[in-house]
């Protein structure tokens, strides 16, 4: 296919130098044959509307095939399809073949997330046809620089709709809960939601800056990242940073595969995170198998007398002890059509010997110790749509800890008192306006407890300093009562988070 779009082509090329009126006959002969032969595998689409910033650069655009000057407009119901030919092995970067605009004239109104309600009645016209792009580009025009720009900005966060078999109509209307099928909406999600650092897609960039001959910009990269609120810190240098791999490190106060807010399970975890894309090929993070895997050490840490005066956190002391131990916590994205996964693991040697907190008087005291979790899940992704507003995951599992029952009386004796496994389920939001993290919240269920988590941007000092408010609240036991080792009530905790670097 590429072979033939190149001969046609240099026929046309060859064809305006002997018959300049005629380069426009032969454009439309390679337009008609591009669009119309359900055959050619690589030719997509993509959507754009474009914001008010933009359309400066979109204004007064000549059109030598098609005649006078076309502009942009920002309006509820149009939208623009932008056909390219993707690159491949043969074309270094993408090539833009037409751009439509698609009005439904019959959409009434949009609500608050942006879906129009209403009947569908689908306009769509050429407004650049093949033969006005191949003549912008082929002056250098900065009007093709910048549909360029746009289309590699598009293809960063979206995939392109093949158009093979598919209309311009189809297009406009399948966006309601899309799901990517690669790997965009897991790197969307860490990227919003991980303490670590998740590498940028810069593949179509590259290329652009290859199809222009020009030299890529300096990166806009810190030469570190930080993420510290009041119950974990995460650093990564660039120097910690081998290409298909990178290494950061993280400290924290949690315990994930248990019912608590930070601080609660009176551990202190450290050790390293590592980042890996695992490509066959070119490397290419929205198709590589990504792997995200830490290591931890885990030590206990003796707050019985201060966690009650935290002033960020509420609800009782806890009375379960978390024995120290290793972690392992991995996740991975999606793997022979399967789901992204996570798996967590912890355990450690069963100690009693001493207990942060107990039940009852000194000379008989009883203590509740737990030392193995573990929980294993499957991520599910979908939008709101193909603007992807609104991005949404679920985790389906199941988990298990152990609790063991220690009395302090006589001397010491231990017992299991406690090893089953239970399913788990753990919804999560994304508010992206304009492709921008803005608010994010989860809710949790495990072992008949509700977590329900919320996040909001509320300071951004340039693109490297963010601060966001955070907030968890862990309910008490749902439809059942209260396990020994249970604190009553519930537990909440309120934080501001740092990053740096990370956006």
């Amino acid at each position: 296919m590429k072979q033939k779009y190149y001969t046609i082509l240099l026929v046309c090329l060859l064809a305006s130098s002997i018959f300049p009126q005629g380069i426009y006959d032969s454009y439309r002969k390679v337009e008609r044959k591009l669009l119309a032969d359900k055959k050619y595998l690589n030719v997509y689409a993509v959507s754009f509307q474009p914001k008010q910033e933009e359309l400066a650069a979109l204004s007064n655009i000549p059109r030598a095939e098609s005649g006078g000057k076309f502009s942009f407009r920002i309006k509820d119901n149009v939208t623009y399809q932008i056909v390219i030919l993707k690159e491949n092995y043969e074309l270094d970067s993408a090539v833009i073949l037409t751009v439509k605009e698609i009005e439904d004239k019959a959409a009434s109104s949009s609500n608050f997330f942006g879906e129009t309600t209403g009947a569908s009645n689908i306009d769509s016209v050429t407004v650049l046809s093949f033969g006005d792009l191949q003549d912008l580009y082929f002056n250098g025009s900065p009007f093709y620089e910048t549909l360029f720009d746009v289309v590699m900005e598009k293809l960063k966060v979206e995939d392109p709709a093949s158009m093979l078999g598919i209309t311009g109509t189809e297009k406009v209307n399948k966006g309601r809960g899309i799901t990517a099928l690669d790997n965009s909406d897991f790197l969307n999600f860490e990227k919003a939601n991980s303490i670590h650092r998740y590498p940028k897609i810069q593949s179509q960039k590259q290329s652009a800056a290859k199809r222009r001959g020009a030299v890529d910009a300096a990166s806009t990269d810190a030469e570190y990242q930080i993420d510290v609120d009041f119950s974990h810190v995460s650093f990564f240098h660039k120097s910690m940073d081998f290409g298909f791999s990178a290494v950061s490190a993280e400290a924290n106060t949690e315990a994930k595969g248990l019912n608590f807010v930070p601080y609660q399970p009176m551990t202190l975890s450290l050790g390293a995170r590592m980042f890996m894309s695992i490509a066959t090929g070119t490397p290419d993070l929205k198709k590589d198998f990504i792997l995200d895997a830490k290591i931890l050490g885990r030590l206990r840490l003796n707050m019985s007398r201060t966690i009650n005066s935290l002033p960020f956190i509420s609800g009782e002391k806890p009375l379960l002890n978390v024995g120290s131990g290793v972690i392992l916590d991995v996740k991975g994205s999606r793997m022979y059509g399967l789901p992204a996964f996570n798996i967590y693991y912890a355990d450690g040697n069963v100690d009693v010997s001493r207990s942060f907190s107990s039940i009852g008087p000194a000379d008989s005291a009883t203590g509740f110790f737990t030392f193995r979790q573990w929980e294993t899940s499957f991520s599910f992704f979908w939008n709101s749509g193909e603007d992807r507003l609104l991005r949404m995951r679920m985790d389906v599992g199941a988990g298990c800890y152990d609790v063991y029952k220690a009395v302090y009386h006589n001397g010491t004796t231990k017992e299991l008192v406690y090893n089953k496994i239970k399913p788990s389920l753990t919804f999560y939001v994304n508010f992206a306006p304009q492709n921008t993290d803005f608010m994010g919240a989860s809710f949790r269920l495990y072992d008949n407890v509700l977590t329900a988590s919320l996040w909001m941007k509320i300071v951004e000092i340039s693109p490297l300093n963010i601060i966001r408010f955070e907030g968890s609240y862990m309910s008490a036991p749902i439809m059942r009562s209260n396990y020994l080792w249970e604190a009553p009530g519930g537990s909440s905790i309120v934080q501001l988070r740092y990053r740096y670097g990370l956006n």
